[in-house]
């Protein structure tokens, strides 16, 4: 069986934003959003 990457399906990619407090990480969420619109993508954002 090949991988489904080798096939040119599409894949997940994982992003994570990384960061201290009050340096813009939900902006940069925000403008992600506003420019990507797409009802499958997910955001998680947490925090420790």
């Amino acid at each position: 069986m090949t991988p489904a990457h080798r096939l040119g399906e599409p894949g997940a990619l994982l992003a994570i934003i990384s960061g201290p407090s009050g340096v813009g990480k939900d902006t940069i969420i925000e403008v992600l959003r506003a420019r990507h619109p797409d009802p499958s993508r997910r955001f998680v954002v947490t925090c420790t």
